[in-house]
């Protein structure tokens, strides 16, 4: 029984401190990025989801003078594509905190999964997407600067 219990609590308190650490990496990462915390933290729905996986990037390009995404389509409204492009930023800042978490505070897929609720694949594939965007050497000086200053909380 005490065995059982003393389990549990490990569980519980592995399951608090991926979650802290996802926690202060959402923080730097929405800063970074000018998203929401609570988005990150929350994560897309599936309706949300769905909606970038049905707009094939085909649809979408970027405009050569301004870097923004424009409709390609004439039946995508612009306010359409700048909200997919809003859903695809708060899912690469997500992907973003969960590899701030994993590396930084040492924390493993399983444990990330259950405190965020994901499945430890989801959490593996987000991590090592993120490891292949770090080729970008803007998307890696943004990673390093998240890295100081998540390890400067830790000093």
């Amino acid at each position: 029984m005490q065995k059982a219990l003393a389990s549990r609590l490990c569980a519980s308190a592995d399951k608090l401190q991926s979650y802290a650490a996802f926690l202060a990496a959402s923080e730097v990462v929405a800063l970074r990025r000018g998203v929401s915390a609570s988005d990150i933290r929350r994560g897309l729905t599936p309706e949300e989801t769905h909606r970038i996986v049905a707009v094939s990037s085909a649809t979408h390009q970027r405009d050569a003078r301004t870097g923004r995404v424009v409709a390609v389509l004439q039946n995508i409204p612009a306010a359409d594509a700048d909200e997919i492009e809003r859903l695809r930023a708060i899912a690469a800042a997500r992907h973003e905190a969960l590899y701030l978490a994993s590396t930084v505070f040492g924390r493993g897929p399983r444990s990330l999964a259950r405190a965020v609720g994901l499945s430890h694949t989801a959490v593996a594939k987000a991590v090592a997407a993120v490891e292949d965007r770090r080729s970008d050497p803007k998307v890696d000086r943004m990673l390093d600067e998240a890295e100081l200053q998540l390890m400067g909380e830790l000093a």
